[in-house]
């Protein structure tokens, strides 16, 4: 029964409101940039080593046991 009146809460509160944002969205006009978009490509520096995704993960998995 708990499943089935979460299943219900969840029909009647968070389905009417998806809906009702959609066309409410649907119904407003379309932004513009804000500025203008540089059409020349820029340069990606290369990134330090502590921000490798490995070292990333080591510490994470270290940081909580310190």
């Amino acid at each position: 029964m708990t499943i089935l009146a979460i299943l219900l809460l969840w029909l009647c509160c968070s389905s009417p409101l998806v809906l009702i944002g959609a066309f409410i969205g649907a119904k407003k006009k379309k932004m513009k940039n804000p500025c203008k978009v540089n059409n020349l490509p820029y340069q990606i520096p290369d990134q330090p080593f502590y921000l490798n995704w490995k070292v990333s993960v080591i510490i994470a998995g270290v940081f909580p046991f310190w």
